[in-house]
């Protein structure tokens, strides 16, 4: 390709990154454009013709599939395929980008919450020194190299997500593709999607007691098999205390949604926090 043929490409696109090497190897030279925030020369042109082979579409998936992914994290040394997996919302070169450019922290579509989406991050990696103090003076123990890798980190809100539009807790923050990823799951499940109406959420944490399991921190504990999640339409604190029933019967009474999804809890939480 001639120099002048890359004016009709994008500029920082996989596409120029590698046209414009492809000017310099023809001239004798090596690499020189970043990409994607890889600044090493050649690990960025490899990246930009790995994001060029996987397309340039969005993909349709089910909410089932969708959700089988966030079992796949944290992904550590993530490829560009995987960053374009946990994002069926954005083109590959979108979803790239996003998460090594920036704060790393994307928006993906939400499960159950209308108006709401699910973060994903990207990590890089980097080299821990360990350190140790003898005698007041700081002795290096060696070091640690950590991997970049994919993680999950939580759910976040809009206002409209709620029915009342206010904030219950919570901070509202713009990230990257949020709108996309709002609009992803309206089209594809959004038949599934509802407003949070419920006062509050709580943790109903289930047991074995034929099943002990230690560790330093405990003997003998009942190992937990479940944790259900309730969104009550009332406070726990209106009938816990003081009330003539049962108060099973309460909770049963008031519950709005609940699952044992730890990904959807993060949706039916909002800003309530943990």
């Amino acid at each position: 390709m001639k120099k002048s043929q890359l004016s009709g490409l994008e500029v920082g696109s996989a596409l120029f990154v590698v046209a414009h090497a492809d000017c310099r190897r023809k001239r004798g030279r090596r690499p020189s454009m970043v990409y994607a925030g890889e600044r090493n020369p050649d690990k960025a042109l490899a990246l930009a013709k790995e994001v060029i082979s996987l397309g340039t579409d969005t993909r349709t998936i089910s909410k089932e599939d969708y959700r089988e992914l966030f079992n796949r994290l944290p992904i550590y040394r993530p490829a560009a395929k995987d960053m374009a997996m946990m994002c069926p919302h954005l083109t590959p070169e979108e979803a790239v980008k996003a998460f090594r450019a920036g704060s790393g922290y994307v928006a993906l579509p939400s499960l159950r919450i209308r108006h709401a989406f699910q973060i994903v991050s990207y990590h890089g990696g980097h080299t821990e020194t360990k350190w140790q103090w003898e005698d007041g003076k700081k002795r290096c123990l060696g070091y640690k190299k950590h991997p970049d890798h994919l993680s999950y980190s939580y759910a976040s809100r809009t206002p409209a997500s709620y029915e009342d539009s206010r904030s219950h807790g919570d901070v509202f923050a713009t990230y990257r593709h949020m709108e996309e990823a709002m609009a992803y799951a309206e089209k594809h499940w959004g038949d599934d999607l509802i407003l949070d109406t419920w006062e509050a959420v709580v943790n109903v944490i289930m047991q074995d007691p034929s099943d002990l399991v230690n560790s330093r921190f405990y003997r003998d504990q009942p190992k937990t098999t479940h944790v259900l999640f309730l969104a009550l339409t009332k406070d726990v604190n209106d009938f816990n205390d003081d009330h003539p029933r049962p108060e099973s019967e309460y909770y049963e009474e008031y519950i709005a949604e609940m699952t044992i999804d730890p990904v959807i809890a993060r949706e039916l939480k909002g800003g309530r926090g943990d």
